[in-house]
């Protein structure tokens, strides 16, 4: 049996800039409800990179992480909010990040939603975001859906909750 061998990538949106060869841990809080919660650990840091535009906060982090040849959690999107420095031994630099989607917990609307199915609503909710959407197209046209001053996220999830019903699938 072959030990599995964990594995992670770590890159700056704006910049390209490649940090897994620096990056020495990872701290993930994945939360459905909350917002998910990504650290970033730099052990031997340098005053050029504190400086450099890669590490400004509202600059987006894709990452990925897994188990080589068996399991990949596939790209993951967060948004920097907050770079922290360290002066011990030797400079240490810890990178805050939260899940792309926190924009859609934060705001809400009273829009009604009219003529238009619920991927529809979808991708428009997305597009308000900036955000890139994954959806099954669906047929179901509704005359009037209004959101009801949910917050994005939780409308969303009701829109899915709806077009699938109880199975959890949406």
């Amino acid at each position: 049996i072959m030990p599995s061998t964990p594995y992670y990538t770590v890159q700056v949106k704006e910049t390209k800039r490649l940090l897994t060869e620096i990056v020495g841990n990872i701290r993930y809080e994945d939360d459905i409800e909350k917002d998910d919660l990504v650290e970033f650990k730099i052990e031997k840091g340098t005053i050029e990179l504190l400086d450099s535009k890669d590490l400004n906060v509202g600059n987006h982090i894709i990452f990925s992480y897994g188990i080589v040849d068996e399991i990949n959690s596939g790209a993951r999107v967060c948004v920097i909010k907050d770079v922290e420095a360290s002066y011990e031994d030797t400079l240490t630099i810890t990178i805050k990040c939260r899940d792309e989607g926190f924009y859609t917990k934060k705001g809400t609307s009273n829009k009604i939603h009219k003529k238009k199915t619920a991927s529809q609503i979808v991708k428009s909710i997305a597009q308000i975001h900036g955000m890139k959407c994954v959806a099954d197209d669906t047929t179901n046209v509704y005359e009037s859906y209004p959101q009801g001053n949910k917050n994005y996220y939780q409308f969303c999830m009701e829109l899915a909750k709806n077009e699938c019903g109880d199975d959890d699938q949406g």
